[in-house]
């Protein structure tokens, strides 16, 4: 009977081994970020969100961001749905993510459609792609 409640501890132990190593998922908190504006510049347009990212990792992490435009295509602001996510600088597309909360200011750039009105307000539906 020892034998069997010892063998039974240690599977349990092992499995809660494993299952603390694994890395959990990074995730956007959608009821904190926020699409914040737009503006077009030279034939592109820059939608901005400030988004919220958990990391509930124990190591950084890199990332890459994109969103899905699709209303925005309908609607004639922009020509293509899925936009790259950049940083304010315009030409950085990798983020950063410490563990815990992680505040990122997004810019997704598109090309413009012709018609000078965004769809909503609300915030697009982000992609986040872990990087290497």
């Amino acid at each position: 009977m020892k034998q069997k409640l010892l063998i039974i501890f240690v599977l349990s132990f092992i499995v809660l081994c494993l299952c603390s190593c694994q890395k959990r998922e990074i995730s956007i908190d959608g009821n904190e970020s926020f699409y914040s504006s737009f503006k077009i510049e030279n034939n592109k347009v820059y939608i901005c969100c400030n988004v919220l990212i958990k990391n509930p990792n124990k190591d950084a992490v890199k990332i890459a961001l994109s969103g899905l435009f699709e209303n925005d295509v309908k609607n004639g602001l922009l020509k293509e749905s899925l936009l790259t996510g950049y940083a304010s600088d315009f030409e950085t597309t990798e983020f950063n993510l410490g563990n815990g909360d992680n505040w990122i200011e997004v810019v997704f750039i598109g090309d413009y459609a012709g018609k000078n009105q965004k769809y909503d307000r609300l915030l697009p539906e982000i992609r986040i792609i872990e990087l290497q």
